[in-house]
């Protein structure tokens, strides 16, 4: 299990939600189809279980963001995009197989930057916690 797998498989889940036009699995330098979603992991702590066994618990952002070019319109469209990823979660608690549990989802909606615009798009930032084991 690896935060990289994690966020590939869950960018293809994010890709799927109706109305979504972007998803890589690396965040590019610009963005120019929207709705759009990142993925990228913030922070992690390893805990050592055993000799070669520990437990990886990584914070996955993932940003949906929507074109800011008609306010009204984008944070509606921005806003369909909440149930639908938290259930994301509800049906696949392991993404895929890619991480041993999803412990824990927080979100923030608002204005996101990005390539150094402050308050570029409007959307959401959710923080998914997620517990992965590491062997050697």
């Amino acid at each position: 299990m690896a935060v990289r797998d994690a966020i590939a498989a869950l960018q293809v889940k994010v890709l799927a939600l109706t109305g979504m036009h972007g998803a890589p699995t690396d965040p590019p330098e610009s963005i120019n189809q929207f709705p759009f979603s990142v993925c990228y992991d913030k922070q992690c702590e390893m805990e050592m279980e055993s000799a070669g066994w520990a437990v990886d618990l990584a914070t996955i952002v993932c940003e949906i963001h929507c074109s800011r070019q008609n306010l009204p319109t984008a944070i509606a469209q921005a806003q369909g995009f909440r149930e639908p990823f938290l259930k994301l979660f509800i049906t696949d608690p392991k993404i895929t197989n890619t991480v041993q549990e999803v412990r824990a989802v927080r979100y923030t909606f608002g204005y996101l930057d990005w390539g150094g615009q402050k308050e570029a798009h409007i959307g959401y930032q959710f923080e998914v916690d997620v517990k992965l084991t590491l062997t050697v």
